[in-house]
């Protein structure tokens, strides 16, 4: 059936749209850390790069701000431009990211159009089902993106000068999420073992200028306002057990909750697709192909956060392999256009309606009575997801959602996440927290074992219910 299908590229680009119409339906609300990064933001723009943690009650804590521009980003956008700003900016960025993976395929596939957008229709898809949300990742996926596509042209001798724009990602990579900067050298791996083997078979010298801009690449990482300290920040912040228990993107495959349990049925399911393509292709795929199989498949298994690296490294290859061809230009489908962007307008407008662009927090309730009732001086209990709302509200709170921030190995003081963990889990012993932080306010849920305590203390009394959380004040 589809042997004999052969569509123009025009009829082919109308597949665009699909990954823009589905992004009016993506809710912004998906992700709390968007709050604390405002936070980072506000502090650059207003006082300059902080070096000392400055939302929480803990003082002296040393402070690395990984992704302070990306913050200093989404922020100028909120706060110029609103709720609606950073909506359009985001839309922006998800263009940006579907038009380089069409470049990428093109060289990959040797400009078949179709296979091409076909693939960017499945993997932007992908991608704005999990990724495309207001953080740093939206930045470093594009990074990746721009890094694959010039190695695959230097790969392909079809850029001998492509590779010079590496050193350039570096230091925006460095800067908008140094957390992933690593990874960027681990993407040139693959191609590096490649061209090593050319250069002992047919003493293609290509390697040695990849070795170079590698070198480079890693030198122009100092700039950036923290320097060895941002480049070597994942050797901090990953690995830790505790982290990877409690934050959901940070799980290996299985089935413990239920996102997790999603994000491995789709994890497992595309990867037997990418296996039979690899089994009936094994005598076309090259070794960077193989190697990135092999290298980003382990790094999603192990660890959830990586499917986005997973997809983004393997799925532009599989457009080499769709059998169906393009046919020749005809004329421009005008009224298929006119059709689509018609119906491109109503989910627009559809979004609009419905707020999905709109930031909201289920908290607002308790930050009115606190604004009404108290100071932004009072020291503040929170649990970790709702801790970045109340500092942006301008709030000092106990903890938040920057886990790796409250690990010894940072902040060189003490390991508060750990605290926090035992005292959620009971093996920290309420009464004593309680004494040594003195709080002024707490906001709990029923789920936390502190909730039972507090009720049950006549020092402190429930003020006021809002959404499953309880503010509790300190009589």
């Amino acid at each position: 059936m589809f042997k004999k299908y052969t569509p123009s590229k025009y009829t082919s680009y109308l597949l665009f749209l699909l990954p823009l119409f589905f992004f009016f339906f993506i809710d912004m609300n998906r992700e709390t850390d968007i709050w604390f990064l405002f936070s980072h933001g506000r502090e650059v723009l207003t006082n300059g790069i902080p070096h000392t943690e400055f939302l929480t009650i803990h003082t002296g804590l040393s402070f690395v701000m990984q992704q302070w521009l990306s913050s200093v980003l989404l922020y100028f956008f909120y706060h110029y431009l609103g709720d609606i700003g950073l909506y359009i900016f985001i839309f922006i960025i998800n263009i940006i990211i579907m038009f380089f993976i069409y470049k990428l395929c093109m060289v990959i596939s040797n400009n078949k159009v179709y296979s091409s957008v076909l693939i960017i229709v499945l993997l932007d898809l992908l991608l704005e089902l999990i990724f495309i949300i207001p953080r740093p990742q939206i930045f470093s996926i594009l990074i990746f993106i721009i890094e694959l596509y010039i190695l695959e042209l230097y790969i392909k001798n079809k850029s001998k000068n492509s590779i010079y724009f590496i050193p350039l990602l570096s230091i925006l990579l460095i800067n908008l999420h140094c957390s992933v900067w690593p990874i960027l050298f681990i993407f040139i791996g693959p191609f590096g073992v490649e061209l090593l083997y050319l250069y002992f078979k047919k003493k293609d010298k290509r390697v040695i200028k990849l070795i170079i801009v590698s070198i480079i690449s890693i030198l122009v990482g100092l700039i950036n306002p923290y320097g060895i300290d941002a480049m070597t920040y994942f050797l901090r912040s990953y690995g830790i057990k505790e982290i990877n228990q409690r934050i959901i993107e940070m799980h290996h495959i299985g089935f413990i909750d239920k996102q997790t349990t999603w994000n491995s049925i789709l994890l497992i399911a595309y990867t037997i697709i990418l296996l039979v393509i690899i089994y009936k292709n094994r005598r076309k795929i090259s070794i960077h192909q193989l190697l990135f199989f092999l290298g980003t498949a382990y790094m999603a298994y192990t660890n959830l956060r990586n499917c986005s690296l997973f997809f983004i490294s393997t799925m532009p290859y599989i457009s080499t392999y769709i059998k169906i061809k393009d046919g020749k230009d005809t004329n421009k489908p005008i009224i298929a256009y006119l059709i689509c962007l018609l119906i491109l307008i109503g989910a627009c407008t559809n979004s609009i309606i419905n707020k999905n662009y709109k930031l909201s927090s289920n908290l607002d309730k308790i930050v009115n009575y606190l604004d009404k009732n108290t100071n932004k001086n009072i020291k503040l209990y929170t649990s970790f997801g709702d801790g970045p709302y109340l500092e942006y509200k301008g709030y000092k709170t106990y903890i938040d959602t920057r886990a790796e921030v409250f690990l010894k190995s940072n902040n060189k003081k003490e390991d508060i996440f750990i605290e926090y963990i035992n005292l959620i889990s009971g093996k920290l012993d309420s009464k004593k927290f309680l004494n040594k932080y003195k709080f002024d306010y707490l906001i709990v849920s029923e789920e936390e074992q502190l909730y039972d305590y507090l009720r049950n203390n006549n020092s402190y009394e429930s003020v006021l219910e809002s959404n499953s959380r309880f503010l509790f004040k300190k009589r």
